[in-house]
């Protein structure tokens, strides 16, 4: 006779999981990141499920998600936290490449900051317009419609990731 738990298919849950990560956007996490965790929740509760304990299989996954994803948040808190604080000038002076001033007024100074390929659209967008079209972070705020402590975690993990793709 077959087990219960073989007759559990993940894809009757993803409604599940995208319900439990609904709770959790606006987070420091990317949606997709999120389900993810998610996913990997539903995973382990098939692994894990007994129905002879009880509960629902809905009910008992509703926890494994939960669970994969407060870790996955608390991770990504903690590694934000442990992150270094760049001095913007130094930043400057290593990711964005100036021309020298041009020798007529017509010509203007080109500034390129150099973003590497499939970085997030969030932090490359950030990038842009904090050190190629010099906008504040109150600025950048209001034009990604985004708060200012948001935009504050944004740039820590786009200078976090630019470090970690230099070494």
């Amino acid at each position: 006779m077959k087990d219960k738990k073989d007759t559990i298919e993940i894809e009757d849950y993803v409604g599940l999981v995208r319900s439990v990560i609904a709770k959790y956007k606006g987070y420091s996490l990317p949606v997709d990141d999120l389900f993810q965790e998610g996913m990997m929740g539903l995973m382990e509760a098939k692994k894990r499920y007994d129905a002879g304990k009880g509960a629902s299989f809905a009910t008992y996954a509703v926890f494994w998600i939960k669970k994969r994803i407060i870790d996955a948040l608390k991770n990504e808190r903690k590694v934000s936290m442990d992150a270094l604080e760049y001095d913007d000038e130094l930043l400057n002076s290593e990711l964005v490449a100036t021309q020298e001033k041009p020798d007529s007024e017509e010509e203007e100074a080109v500034r390129k900051i150099v973003i590497p390929h499939g970085f997030p659209v969030e932090e490359s967008k950030f990038l842009i317009l904090h050190y190629d079209e010099q906008k504040t972070l109150a600025e950048i705020a209001s034009i990604m419609g985004l708060s200012r402590e948001k935009i504050r975690q944004l740039k820590q993990k786009a200078l976090r990731r630019l470090k970690l793709t230099k070494s």
